[in-house]
């Protein structure tokens, strides 16, 4: 009995401590203006960007669910709900003009900015994206913010991960050897970093210390250029380690003592 137990929870907590991403995923492609939400692995839905002959610039600065685009050289954006509809608001930087912003994300107080094709690098601005400056000539295709060690993570075409401070200081630098590498996000529920393979349909996922944790292919996004993405920390799918983990610690213990009592009993 004692046996049988144990496995049917060693299977319980394998099968949930190994799901996929849970938490949407929202990719963009700047050559069909074609916005994407994954989310378990497969595609839940698609929705037309308001820019076009672009390669809108998304910090997806969540609030209630809404987002805001870029176009690709930062000077217009465009708010949309969480299901990628426009809200109606939009704001102009007015005299910020960088051409081939790829990608965004945020600290909550700082927007930063991947750029490619000429001055390349990271950029750092305000909440809607004004006063961008250089801080770093490193990661060209993407970049996001993790919360939970306060670094700013870029990706390059080359297929480098790399770390750094919200002031440009390179901490570390990661071979992941996958080339054309866009879309990269800071998913909070598994505190990983995650990215897309251009032109594939093939999604990773690294630790913060780039270790790739898996990868798997999303149908229905194949063919396109992910040159910006990021993960709404509002729609984490719940998932079930924590409390199966503490209905396991109990059922435990209670094996254990039961154990003792026999053994005291003989």
């Amino acid at each position: 009995m004692l046996k049988r137990f144990l496995i049917a929870a060693a299977m319980t907590v394998s099968a949930t401590s190994a799901g996929a991403q849970a938490t949407k995923y929202y990719i963009h492609d700047g050559d069909s203006q074609i916005g994407f939400i994954v989310q378990g692995g497969s595609v839940l839905s698609s929705y037309t960007l308001n820019y076009a002959a672009n390669y809108p610039l998304y910090p997806l600065r969540f609030s209630g669910g809404n987002f805001l685009t870029l176009n690709r050289s930062g000077s217009d954006a465009v708010e949309y709900d969480a299901n990628g509809n426009p809200t109606g608001n939009t704001f102009t930087n007015g005299s910020q003009n960088l051409d081939q912003l790829l990608d965004g994300g945020t600290d909550g107080t700082n927007t930063y900015a991947a750029r490619c094709c000429g001055g390349d690098g990271i950029f750092k601005g305000d909440m809607q994206f004004g006063g961008l400056v250089q801080i770093s000539q490193l990661g060209t295709s993407g970049v996001t913010y993790a919360i939970s060690n306060g670094s700013v993570y870029a990706v390059d075409f080359s297929g480098f991960l790399y770390q750094m401070t919200t002031a440009g200081a390179l901490l570390n630098t990661y071979a992941t050897n996958v080339r054309s590498a866009g879309a990269l996000a800071y998913e909070q529920s598994t505190n990983s970093l995650w990215f897309a393979q251009n032109g594939s349909g093939d999604l990773y996922q690294y630790d913060l210390s780039g270790n790739q944790l898996q990868t798997f292919n999303v149908a229905g996004i194949q063919g396109y250029n992910y040159w910006a993405g990021e993960m709404d920390a509002t729609s984490v799918v719940a998932t079930p380690e924590p409390a199966t983990l503490a209905l396991l610690a109990p059922g435990l213990a209670g094996i254990a003592f039961l154990r003792r009592r026999r053994r005291a009993a003989k």
